[in-house]
């Protein structure tokens, strides 16, 4: 073997070795950003939906049931859902909900549920509802780290525009 092939053997090989490499390194690089992706969603789901909507959804659908029944009683303050509705609070950048929450409790306490109540309770949980299958549409798509702030502020308005109705019916009653 002259020079020359042996040159050209061994540029090959390094050129076909510095490639390999590239190309393993690139693939560990996308799979090790996807797997962090993973990981920030599933964060994202179980801070925000498991640990935030779901408990907030128990906690109205169990207010409403129980009144509903007659059972007329409010529930324990220990039982409000106090770190869920904080997640809510941080998710949605506004206290609305945690303000209903209040507003209802104190509302609640000495009088008996109307059906302009019930029906409160029940908006309450169906906007609870898509908000729960809004992010489990937004959080595959959109999010990618934990400091992601996702947009919503067409709930905002619906729970602050529920807050507002709430509020009116309980002073057209006081009149």
């Amino acid at each position: 073997m002259n020079t020359g092939q042996f040159i050209l053997t061994l540029s090959g090989t390094i050129i076909g070795t510095l490639i390999g490499g590239f190309v393993v390194i690139c693939t560990n690089w996308i799979s090790a950003r996807r797997t962090r992706r993973e990981s920030v969603q599933d964060w994202y789901k179980q801070t925000y939906l498991t640990e935030g909507v779901d408990p907030l959804i128990t906690f109205f659908v169990d207010l409403e049931f129980r009144w509903n029944w007659n059972a007329q009683q409010l529930k324990n303050l220990n039982d409000v859902p106090v770190a869920a509705l904080a997640k809510i609070q941080v998710l949605l950048d506004s206290d609305v909900l945690t303000q209903l929450a209040i507003f209802i409790q104190n509302y609640l306490a000495d009088r008996q549920i109307d059906v302009d109540t019930q029906m409160t309770l029940l908006q309450i949980g169906k906007t609870l509802l898509d908000l729960r299958k809004e992010l489990l549409t937004i959080i595959p798509a959109q999010v990618n780290e934990k400091n992601y702030q996702v947009a919503l502020p067409g709930f905002k308005q619906r729970f602050q525009t529920i807050q507002s109705n709430l509020q009116m019916q309980n002073l057209a009653k006081r009149r």
